[in-house]
């Protein structure tokens, strides 16, 4: 079974649970149709309303234009869940890391794995099927790579500042 929700549904669904710590909406496997997926302007309604929530799995719709509300010049406008680790893409595709890892930087400073959905119908014999979906994996892991690499610098400047403060 496959899952096609729009953002409005998806905030109907959750605003039902509130205190939800988890929700995975049929985003482990890719089943090669073209459907619609939650945008980050959902994905912050999500957020709004269940601020438990510490791994999500949606199909994520992550092209641009970025929703307005959320994401203005690379950067993450307003919510932050410092208690969320886990996020499954669904079949998302990623055309633009710096600004995705900005966006999910921002809004999930913890975050630790971006998971991609695994293909449900992959020709193990045909190279170019491997080929298109590990792609699309890699995409993915540069975006954890880009965001593990934003932390540890910001992290830097802190120490930088602190030690300039007198307080190393």
């Amino acid at each position: 079974m496959h899952v096609s929700i729009t953002d409005d549904e998806v905030l109907d669904l959750v605003s039902a649970w509130p205190e939800m710590e988890c929700l995975y909406l049929d985003s482990a496997w890719d089943w090669g149709i073209s459907f619609m997926g939650v945008t980050f302007g959902g994905l912050a309604g999500i957020l709004e309303r269940c601020p438990n929530l510490r791994s999500l799995g949606v199909n994520l719709d992550t092209f641009p234009p970025y929703d307005s509300p959320v994401h203005v010049d690379n950067q993450n406008t307003g919510i932050t869940r410092e208690k969320f680790t886990d996020l499954s893409v669904g079949h998302a595709a990623c055309e633009d890391v710096e600004a995705i890892g900005n966006l999910l930087a921002g809004i999930f400073p913890n975050l630790t794995q971006i998971y991609r959905a695994h293909p449900i119908d992959i020709d193990y014999d045909d190279l170019s099927d491997q080929n298109e979906w590990f792609e699309r994996g890699n995409e993915w892991k540069e975006v954890e790579s880009f965001i593990i690499q934003k932390r540890m610098k910001q992290l830097k400047q802190n120490d930088g500042q602190r030690c300039t403060n007198g307080l190393c």
